[in-house]
Order: C-alpha cells, then structure tokens, then sequence
C-alpha cells in the first residue's frame, strides 16, 4: 500500500481503491475489513463485506478461465502441440495455492517456436479471433511468427481472452533465452479438484521469468513485486540454478530480486550483488521506471546489464535493436519467402526516423 501511494500520493480513498486494482493488490486488504472501509465509498451489499464480494467475484473469473484455458489446452494437445500455462491460473495456484487467490486478467500459454504458426492456426479453427495484432498479409503473418513472441485472440462476447505465446521474453532481454525444450523437460504439474491437470514452468524458471518479465515491463504493476517477493519465499528453487537458467541476463536477474528485497523487505536467496544502496535509492529507481511512460527496451542494451563478454553483448544488443517489430512488420507487405529482409526493413525506418528528429531539432 506505501509503494501504491508513492505513484499518486493524492489520490481520493476511492482512486485508491481503483489503483490497487489497476495494480492487481486490492486482494492484499482482504482480511482487514476496516481498512476496506476506510478506502471505498460503496457500501457492501446486507450480509456480505467488500473483501467477501471482491473475493466471489475474483473466484467467479478464475474459474472462467480455468474453463477456457483446459478447453484451449485440450484443443492443442489434441493436435501435437505441446502447452505451458503461463502467469494467470498457474501463477495463483503455484504462489498462493488456489487458482482463485490472486488477480489476474487473461489466459497465457507457451508453445514452442516449431509450433507457433500451428498452434494459432488450432485457435483459428476453434472459433477464436485475433485481436492483437490482426489483418496481416501472409507474408507479415510469416515474419510475425518468425519475429514476435505472442498473439492475442479472444471470444467473440466471452470474458476472457488468451495471449499465444512463442518466446517467453522480448527480444529486448533476449530472443533466444529460456528456449521451450529446456522449459519442457523441467517443467511441473499443477492439480486443482474438478480441473484436469495441467503443465507450467518449473519453479527455478519461474523466478527468472518474473525477474526477467518485470523489467522486460518495467515494473508498472506492484502485482509484479508481490509474486516476485511471494515466489522468493515459496518456491523450491536453487540459486545456482536460478543464475545459469538467466544465462547473459542474470545481472538483470539479480538486480530484480534486490529492487524487490530492498522495497517489500523479503529475505534474501542469497548474496546481494548492491545495484542500490537502501531503500531509497531502490524506491528512486523503481519509481523512475515504473513512471517512465513506455517499457525501458533500449536501456536493458546498457553494457552494465550483460553477464557476458563485452562482444557478445554489442552483438546481442545490435541485434535487439534491429530486431523488427509490430510496426515494422506492418509498414511493408513481403512474401512469406523473404521475412528475413525485415531487418533492413526495420533498419531504414529507425535511419528514419533519425533523420526527421534532426530535422525536427
């Protein structure tokens, strides 16, 4: 709640209220009815208190999507398609033990790269549609597969939509990171009455992927904070493990886990590496990114957030800068055969857009 405040210290009890939703924190007040009280102006309904009706209404969402995301999984694996069940459901289930214990908004899954374009072609088939991104040519179609890290589909009128993807972090940290076979083979089960059980990454994983994805994001919700702080406690991982699994990136790793340790007070894995002095300096930190407007992208390409030699960290960082994007996919229609001029593509246009901001100046 004091990091809640630190975004909008002058926000009305009911603006507060709306935040720690936006946040995904309003289920840290259950249990504490008077604090319910004191940040909501609507009354409960007779014989029901606000964490109670948050609670039946969290519940009623979660088992929504459970629902949705077996019938997915069923539809994919009926097809070869191997399926990891990412953040939402597993997250919720792995960190607080229920499916319905922690807010979230949308299904996730992760296939592997092979299967991207089959597995979105399954979801065509079942009646879903594409939202995000939507009316590409086939060639761009092409590209994106051979490019991007997730499609958006949803239902048409149904209250949950789900997020395809093919790689599990942005080119930015690192497009070959974490690859899915190696995800695979340490993967976990999760079991809930009354669903069938389903696959999701392995706790090691998990940690690196909620250090890697909050900065990938830059630590905009304070939801991401508490499962990072919640899977330090919880999870049964080992730290050597965790390092080798981040590979090139575990300076971004453990920078992660210390802005979390420093500003909720966990306990440490192990050996702090002191990217931020105190609590200050991390919340200083933490606030100059999470209000910076647009995800850091270029500033993970920093020589400082490499755990590698220094060539190979300006050949992987020229790489994520060249790495096309949505927009750069849209701006050109190619065939399918030729998705690899779309670096150039992507080169021209940042050259660009150079140019008109000198021009501009």
């Amino acid at each position: 709640m004091e990091l809640a405040r630190h975004l909008e210290p002058a926000a009305s009890r009911v603006e507060f209220v709306r935040r720690c939703e936006r946040h995904g924190i309003r289920c840290f007040l259950q249990g504490h009815p008077e604090v319910w009280q004191q940040v909501t102006d609507n009354p409960p309904r007779e014989g029901i208190t606000p964490d109670q009706e948050h609670r039946v209404r969290c519940a009623g969402f979660a088992l929504k999507a459970a629902v949705f995301q077996e019938r997915l999984i069923g539809e994919l694996e009926n097809s070869g398609v191997r399926v990891l069940a990412l953040k939402g459901l597993s997250l919720s289930k792995l960190l607080y033990g229920d499916i319905a214990e922690r807010e979230f908004g949308d299904v996730d899954l992760l296939v592997s790269f092979q299967d991207a374009a089959k597995a979105n072609a399954v979801l065509d088939s079942v009646g879903l549609r594409r939202t995000y991104p939507s009316g590409l040519a086939p060639g761009q179609q092409a590209a994106f597969f051979r490019y991007g890290k997730a499609q958006n589909f949803s239902e048409t009128g149904g209250a949950v939509s789900v997020d395809l993807h093919w790689r599990l972090v942005s080119p930015w940290v690192g497009s070959d990171l974490m690859p899915f076979e190696e995800l695979w083979a340490r993967r976990q089960t999760l079991e809930r009455e009354g669903l069938r059980p389903w696959s999701t990454l392995g706790d090691a994983d998990t940690l690196v992927f909620l250090a890697l994805h909050g900065f990938q994001d830059g630590w905009p919700s304070l939801k991401q904070f508490l499962d990072l702080a919640v899977a330090l406690e919880v999870l049964d991982y080992d730290w050597s493990e965790v390092l080798a699994i981040a590979g090139y990136r575990r300076v971004v790793v453990e920078r992660a886990i210390e802005l979390c340790v420093r500003l909720l007070g966990v306990p440490h894995p192990n050996t702090m590496t002191h990217s931020y002095r105190d609590y200050h300096h991390a919340l200083e930190e933490w606030e100059r990114l999470a209000l910076a407007g647009k995800t850091p992208q270029r500033k993970l390409l920093a020589a400082n957030l490499w755990s590698c030699h220094p060539s190979e960290a300006l050949r992987r960082s020229v790489s994520a800068l060249f790495w096309p994007a949505i927009d750069d996919i849209k701006s050109v229609k190619l065939p399918a055969g030729m998705s690899f001029f779309y670096p150039l593509v992507r080169f021209f246009r940042l050259l660009k857009k150079a140019f008109d901001r000198r021009e501009f100046s």
